[in-house]
């Protein structure tokens, strides 16, 4: 951000908004065309310095980042007819924005107008038609080669399957443990036992060449569910070795777990509270495992194909081609086995899967 935009920043008045999610929403008329307000959209976001997350052919996303480097505000603009509606939306936790939804809003209108009006219609024209090319890949030169695959192993689901089982059984202890000495952190553990199940798939995908993310999926959830009933099993066995003489099945012990219920601070919250608790671990740690899975696994993805062969696949599918003439093309560039033309589609797909993950 120049000391001029940063300026302007610094002159805007702010509306406060207060909510779960804070935001702010507002209009105004253009009379560029639909193109040409993407171009000059394109522009503004550059000039402020967000970053540029995803556009179409008629709407604009970019997030601004703060001095932590960390993502603070969505801004969206959507153009309709003429009309330009922009809303940013908050993406951290906080209740109370201070403002700022509304000062990258204005931020923005006041950017665009102030370029749309320093410019020519001709200028306008050019825009347009130079955001078209970059679009189309217009100057895109076709390889006159590119690099060879690389070696693959046969893909092998048995090594992400078998390390997931042994660490959910590890983890399982654990959370035993740290339940039955009273170090628990509701919440806290659960997010750490996702990471880890997705940490693991993702390091052991890379050694089986398995990335059928689906399977990976359902292999992730029943690493979860192992975790949380190896968890319940260890609490018992825990038990029994405190009190020797206590003899009572493990379907007992928990409908007796279940009657004292979860005590949180000499507070006891019921049978209520521990299903809370066990619904936490369930989700939280499936979810952030499947963050954690999903981002590793369109690493790898990309990772197997030089990006020399991944530009020529997007640009021959941005100019019309289908599935199976991409694969006939890149075949005549070395990439013949279907195990290697498979890699290539798998990293185009990947790529969107990156945008969608950085859009959410």
């Amino acid at each position: 951000m120049t000391p001029e935009i940063k300026k302007l920043e610094d002159s805007i008045k702010r509306s406060h908004r207060v909510a779960f999610t804070p935001k702010f929403k507002h209009s105004f008329e253009t009379k560029l065309s639909k193109s040409a307000f993407i171009a000059i959209a394109l522009k503004a976001i550059e000039k402020i310095g967000w970053d540029l997350i995803y556009y179409d052919d008629q709407s604009v996303e970019a997030k601004r980042k703060n001095s932590f480097d960390t993502w603070t505000e969505s801004v969206t603009m959507n153009y309709d007819f003429g009309k330009v509606v922009i809303k940013s939306t908050s993406l951290g936790n906080e209740l109370w924005d201070f403002g700022r939804n509304s000062v990258r809003v204005r931020l923005f209108q006041l950017v665009f107008q102030d370029h749309e009006t320093s410019l020519s219609n001709e200028e306008i024209k050019e825009y347009e038609i130079e955001q078209k090319k970059v679009d189309e890949w217009d100057e895109y030169e076709i390889p006159e080669s590119l690099p060879s695959p690389s070696v693959q192993k046969r893909p092998n689901i048995y090594v992400p399957l078998i390390s997931s089982v042994i660490v959910s059984l590890i983890l399982g202890y654990f959370l035993a443990f740290s339940i039955s000495s009273g170090f628990y952190i509701i919440g806290l553990f659960d997010i750490g036992v996702g990471f880890i199940l997705g940490f693991v798939l993702h390091q052991t995908l890379k050694l089986g060449n398995y990335t059928h993310f689906d399977r990976l999926r359902y292999i992730l959830l029943a690493s979860v569910i192992l975790a949380f009933l190896s968890c319940q099993l260890f609490i018992y066995q825990i038990a029994l070795s405190k009190n020797p003489l206590l003899e009572v099945d493990f379907i007992s012990f928990m409908k007796l777990r279940m009657d004292a219920g979860l005590t949180i601070k000499h507070l006891n919250t019921g049978w209520i509270g521990l299903l809370i608790s066990w619904g936490l671990l369930l989700v939280l740690g499936y979810y952030t495992g499947l963050l954690k899975l999903a981002t590793g696994t369109i690493k790898y993805q990309l990772s197997r194909v030089p990006p020399e062969v991944m530009n020529y696949a997007i640009f021959l599918f941005i100019k019309g081609n289908d599935e199976i003439q991409v694969r006939k093309k890149i075949s005549q560039f070395g990439w013949a086995e279907p195990h290697d033309q498979d890699c290539v589609m798998e990293a185009v797909a990947a790529i969107q899967s990156a945008n969608e993950i950085r859009r959410s």
